[in-house]
């Protein structure tokens, strides 16, 4: 059966005038940019909604600050979002009644009084797999602490060595800058491991900023099935006083950017493995 959203928003234009589809659209874009500005100062002085925001961006990496805000804000427990064309593509149809998800989509810049080059968005709807009338079958990998200890650790271009101790910390994990060395301690045990080792990942491609390197260990734990329970944003609210809406997106941006450089590295590392044992298959 065809996708017949298509038919429906030009059914939806032929409602409007030029004028009067312009305007609607610009109200359309109004809404989402104020549900961006809303959603972002929730995040940064509530603590669980701040995780449900790393969540968001633990799923959907590609995706960026602004987004994964907006998809937390109205859809925080999708798990695989395509646009309709995506789904029609896999021949796969969201179900009548379907529930989207509104997102910013660059569609071309423009130059601003101040002589800056800006972006322009359009909304992009989104849906989830779990508004589609029949869902794929995904069967979840499920790796044991040996084998995704070892795709974190060769995800990283930096030299990784194992010693008996490292100097001058009760860490099991260490990064070593001047060297770009990761160090790993002989007997260091699951899922503390897991936690060092990401945050140290982490700080390889931001530096020495715990809240950010936090961040970014939570989200790769909590994409990788490993505990987050641990993790402590109570203080939220202090890291991001006195900065407006914008400033907390600006500051957010790193860390999505280290989330996708660790996550692309080991999403290389899976599929080689994957491909690896295919050949061992065959």
């Amino acid at each position: 059966m065809e996708d017949l959203e298509e038919v429906y928003n030009e059914l939806d234009n032929r409602q409007y005038s030029k004028e009067e589809y312009a305007s609607y659209k610009q109200q359309e874009r109004q809404e989402i940019f104020d549900l961006l500005e809303s959603q972002t100062e929730k995040i940064a002085s509530n603590s669980n909604e701040f995780k449900k925001y790393l969540d968001s961006q633990s799923k959907f990496d590609q995706y960026s600050v602004a987004n994964n805000i907006l998809i937390s804000a109205q859809m925080p427990e999708a798990t695989r979002l395509k646009d309709y064309d995506g789904w029609k593509n896999l021949r796969m149809f969201p179900k009548r009644g379907h529930k989207r998800v509104k997102i910013l989509d660059v569609s071309g810049h423009y130059i601003a009084e101040d002589g800056s080059v800006r972006n322009s968005y359009d909304v992009k709807y989104l849906v989830d797999v779990s508004e589609l009338r029949t869902r794929p079958r995904i069967r979840p990998i499920k790796y044991n602490d040996k084998i995704l200890l070892k795709i974190f650790l060769n995800s990283t271009d930096a030299k990784v060595e194992v010693v008996d101790n490292i100097p001058n910390t009760e860490k099991s994990a260490l990064y070593n800058v001047n060297e770009d060395t990761l160090y790993i301690k002989k007997g260091a045990v699951a899922p503390q491991i897991f936690y060092e080792v990401t945050n140290e990942l982490a700080k390889r491609e931001i530096g020495e900023d715990s809240f950010k390197n936090n961040c970014v260990s939570y989200m790769l734990c909590k994409k990788y099935d490993i505990d987050v329970s641990k993790f402590d944003f109570s203080n939220i609210s202090q890291q991001f006083e006195n900065m407006d809406a914008k400033q907390v997106r600006a500051d957010l941006e790193p860390t999505q950017r280290a989330m996708k450089s660790i996550s692309d590295n080991i999403s290389r590392q899976i599929h080689s493995i994957i491909k690896e044992n295919r050949q061992k298959e065959r």
